[in-house]
């Protein structure tokens, strides 16, 4: 997934993880002192579900908090769940990291998530 509207000096980041079927799983872009954490994707995927798969996906940096709802079907074949967010997500504050939780997937699969973005100093 791309970076969208990064300014030019700015430092790529992301964060990626692996979870059990029917676990709930986050990762975290990390802090980093003296800069801002900007998240501009998000994306999940899932091997072939039992069944319908929903939940919320929460994004926050403890400050605020954004849900996204997302689901899946048997009857499709999975693909990647991107969330893409132009502009980026930013962090409240300089040297705060932004979390990504997703809920226990009951499908019976695995599933990872990664999320990507970029620090900067505006």
């Amino acid at each position: 997934m791309p970076i969208f509207d990064a300014p030019p000096m700015a430092q790529q980041c992301q964060a990626s993880g692996t979870f059990l079927a029917a676990a709930a799983g986050s990762i975290s872009l990390p802090a980093i002192t003296g800069m801002r954490t900007v998240l501009t994707g998000v994306t999940l995927t899932c091997g072939v579900a039992t069944g319908t798969v929903h939940g919320i996906w929460t994004v926050t940096d403890g400050t605020w908090s954004q849900s996204y709802y997302i689901m899946m079907s048997a009857t499709i074949i999975p693909a990647p769940v991107d969330l893409t967010l132009q502009p980026g997500v930013y962090a409240s504050a300089f040297g705060t990291a932004i979390t990504i939780s997703v809920p226990a997937i009951t499908s019976g699969a695995p599933y990872a998530l990664s999320a990507q973005g970029y620090y900067t100093t505006d």
